[in-house]
């Protein structure tokens, strides 16, 4: 189950996919240096990533209040090809609960790190501003497509940590240093065609089960193991391509 979890909070990137990194103040607020960032509490700067991460937090958080599930059994659901609103609706709890939840206790969180001295007026005004729009479409899809992607990133990295030697974590410093996946698999006497071949073939194995177990239709598939083998080329050979996160990190 934990496995479950770190391969799907890679997903987190409510606020930041909708364009949630806004203007910073003319003067920026001094921020202590050595700061960090706790579970789901926003962080002393707009960084994309701790605003993912604290992102998703709180949204799963507000999900599980309202529906009384684990956040393993709404993860575990979202799997199946449901959106987060599928299981909000059938569990007994509404999107528009949980939503407001997630802006009420985002909104409060941004303002606590105002006060702090951790986040200008500026930036909080650009956060809170979208956090509406955010989490609803988070809640009605974004979430769903961004876990596809996630399991995607998460599986590749670790299929090159098996045929490398390497670990996931290793892997992803390679990459964040300017090295493409390709790259770091041709300097540990990898081939890259052989090695998207096994990609693509693991892929399709995971597919053909889902499609045994009833998770998805053939057609459905079909189209995931064509964008799978598209994204994969396009990403391989460019830096950076295959997204280096700290979830994948704690992936390894």
């Amino acid at each position: 189950m934990k496995k479950l979890i770190v391969m799907l909070s890679i997903i987190a990137v409510l606020l930041s996919a909708v364009g949630m990194v806004g203007a910073q103040d003319a003067t920026p607020t001094p921020v202590p240096a050595t700061s960090t960032v706790g579970a789901g509490v926003f962080p002393n700067k707009l960084d994309r990533t701790a605003l993912r991460r604290a992102s998703e937090r709180i949204l799963l958080q507000a999900t599980a209040d309202a529906t009384k599930l684990s956040r393993e059994d709404i993860l575990k659901q979202l799997t199946t090809g449901k959106t987060l609103a599928d299981v909000i609706t059938a569990n007994g709890a509404t999107v528009e609960t949980v939503v407001n939840a997630a802006v009420a206790t985002a909104t409060d969180q941004i303002t606590t790190a105002v006060k702090a001295g951790r986040l200008g007026q500026v930036q909080a005004d650009a956060l809170i501003a979208n956090l509406q729009k955010a989490y609803t479409a988070a809640v009605n899809g974004e979430f769903r497509l961004l876990a596809e992607k996630a399991i995607i990133t998460v599986a590749v990295l670790r299929l090159a940590a098996e045929q490398t030697g390497m670990t996931v974590k290793d892997i992803v410093g390679e990459i964040r240093s300017g090295k493409s996946l390709a790259d770091v698999l041709k300097e540990h006497g990898v081939d890259v065609t052989a090695f998207m071949t096994s990609a693509v073939d693991a892929a399709k194995k995971r597919l053909d089960q889902a499609v045994t177990n009833g998770r998805i239709t053939q057609d459905n598939a079909d189209k995931r193991l064509q964008q799978f083998q598209q994204r994969l080329t396009e990403r391989i050979n460019k830096v950076g391509g295959v997204e280096s996160t700290p979830e994948a990190t704690a992936a390894a």
